[in-house]
This record gives structure tokens, sequence and C-alpha cells, in this order.
């Protein structure tokens, strides 16, 4: 089964601030919901256990993740593949999010996000998993928001 995602969300920070924060991709991915262990595995290389429950499945994966970071664009691409030994699902895909200024005091966030659920889980259709995503994306976008502006009103180092 084939997901593609896309969104943009506003940010209240201005860009420095947003991409101070994103640009941390251990800082980001604590806002990643049921994902637990990360372990830096090389340079732009991580691997992690993603839980969660997907309609009568519950899963737990072994997540390996590689990061390309493009700071003058402002850009990340993520690639991830995971595989849950229990219920033989698998996963993979790729994500690319980034930043760029809305206005003065705030910055426009985007994902877009692209992968394949084999096993299964894809019996369950689209429907399901799609919802699955929307509620992880909020939860997500809920912490990174919180963190950009706790970062960006954090006294700077020196004050």
């Amino acid at each position: 089964m084939r997901i593609e995602f896309q969104r943009t969300v506003p940010l209240p920070a201005p860009a420095a601030a947003a991409w101070d924060f994103i640009g941390d991709i251990e800082r980001v991915l604590t806002c990643v919901p049921n994902l637990s262990g990360l372990v830096r595995t090389g340079t732009d290389r991580y691997s992690a256990t993603a839980t969660d429950r997907v309609g009568p499945f519950r899963l737990s994966m072994e997540i390996a993740l590689s990061v390309e970071i493009d700071a003058p664009a402002r850009t990340i691409r993520a690639h991830l593949s995971g595989h849950d030994r229990k219920s033989q699902t698998r996963v993979s895909g790729t994500l690319t999010a980034g930043c760029r200024p809305a206005d003065g005091q705030s910055t426009t966030g985007t994902v877009d996000a692209a992968g394949e659920v084999l096993g299964p889980v894809a019996t369950l259709g689209a429907g399901p998993a799609r919802r699955r995503i929307d509620q992880i994306f909020e939860e997500f976008v809920r912490c990174l928001t919180a963190g950009i502006i706790a970062a960006a009103e954090a006294p700077t180092r020196g004050s």
C-alpha cells in the first residue's frame, strides 16, 4: 500500500529560530510520538523503535533512518525503513521537510512524504493508515511548535 502525505504548517517564530530547532535532528526526533531508543549509528544515520496500534495490529518496529541536511536551503530529507517481526509488516519511505519565512515573525513549515507499507497492516487499506498518520502528525506539530517557541524565547548564551 502506497501512502503520500503533504502538509504545510505555520510555525510561530522567525525562520532562523525555527531552523535552529528543526535543523537539530535529534531534537526533532524527540517530537515523533511513540519513538523510543534513538541511537546515532553514523554521521547521518539513526536507529530507533516505533510502537503503535493500527486497527487490530500492535506494532513494534525497528526503524533505520538516514538524514541529509541542506542548511542553506533549510531542508531535511530523510529515508526510513522498518520491520515489525511479529506481524511481518514492513515500511519504507522518504520525507522532505523545510521551513521558509512567512513574514518577519513567523515561518511556514512544509512536509512532503511518500512511503510504502507491506504486510498485514496493508490489508486494512489506506483509510486507517491515513487517519493514524494524521493523528501522529498533529501530535508531532504540537511538540515541534512548543519546542520552537521555547527555543526562540530562551535567553541566548552570554546574556
